[in-house]
């Protein structure tokens, strides 16, 4: 998988989100990195982690919220190609991974993810 490739399709997700929602996507960055560094891995408590959003989500913010740098959507490329039965099938974990962190962005928790995305 191309990282190249793969932050041209992140966009084409985000490109594909219904206009209310993509309108809401303000002041976050989309990152593609091969895989989590140590202490990402020990914050999170997993070594296999596929994406990850770093920020204050939506829902959470008050009217003080303002001047902060970007939120953060990590995509980590060399993860997802761990776990992929077959190299042509990248997408449609990308796919999920981008939705479940743009989740994380709207103030979803993880269970209501599992739901949503199954």
């Amino acid at each position: 998988m191309d990282k190249g490739e793969l932050a041209l399709f992140i966009y084409e997700v985000i490109d594909e989100l219904p206009r209310e929602l993509r309108e809401k996507l303000h002041n976050v960055e989309f990152v593609v990195e091969d895989f989590p560094s140590q202490s990402v891995k020990r914050e999170v408590g997993r070594s296999c982690i596929l994406g990850l959003y770093r920020g204050v989500p939506l829902t959470k913010r008050g009217v003080g919220y303002n001047l902060v740098l970007p939120d953060q959507i990590v995509i980590y490329a060399g993860n997802i190609e761990r776990i992929l039965s077959h190299p042509d099938n990248w997408r449609e974990t990308v796919r999920r991974v981008v939705l479940h962190e743009i989740g994380h962005y709207f103030g979803f928790g993880e269970a209501e993810l599992q739901e949503l995305l199954g």
